[in-house]
């Protein structure tokens, strides 16, 4: 059996919602963020999107793989596990994922805020807090 490259493109039936790791020690002014510091919304929104160099959004790539091998899992081929088998045998090419609108197929570059209640849960007791983040509604 050999190996061979397919490409592959998802279209999102529902909103993509960013939320960059990288950025929660983000700070416009420098350092890291402790504490109670206050941000700007549309800074902290802007810095939880992935971006290459142009400014167009992107995606890491193994995010969709993992999304395509827990869709599989649950089900077999025979008996084996099908999860199993997309996991041994899927694998990404490069780190990112470029997103393109659905329709124009060129590159996204802007997004819409998703604000929503969360519970920070750092203290023990739940504390409820805003959370906003940038949000895709139409990609692929």
């Amino acid at each position: 059996m050999s190996m061979r490259n397919i490409v592959m493109r998802f279209t999102g039936k529902s909103s993509l919602l960013m939320a960059n790791g990288m950025s929660q020690t983000y700070d416009p002014g420098g350092g890291t963020t402790t504490g109670k510091k206050k941000r700007d919304k549309n800074d902290e929104m802007e810095a939880l999107c992935y971006r290459d160099d142009a400014g167009s959004f992107q995606f890491p790539a193994m995010a969709f793989r993992q999304a395509l091998v827990d869709a599989c899992k649950g089900r077999k081929v025979g008996m084996r596990g099908l999860g199993g088998i997309v996991q041994g045998a899927v694998f990404t090419t490069g780190d990112w994922a470029d997103l393109l609108h659905p329709k124009t197929k060129k590159p996204l570059k802007k997004f819409i805020e998703n604000m929503a209640r969360a519970v920070n849960q750092n203290k023990g007791t739940g504390t409820g807090v805003i959370v906003v983040r940038p949000e895709l509604t139409e990609w692929m």
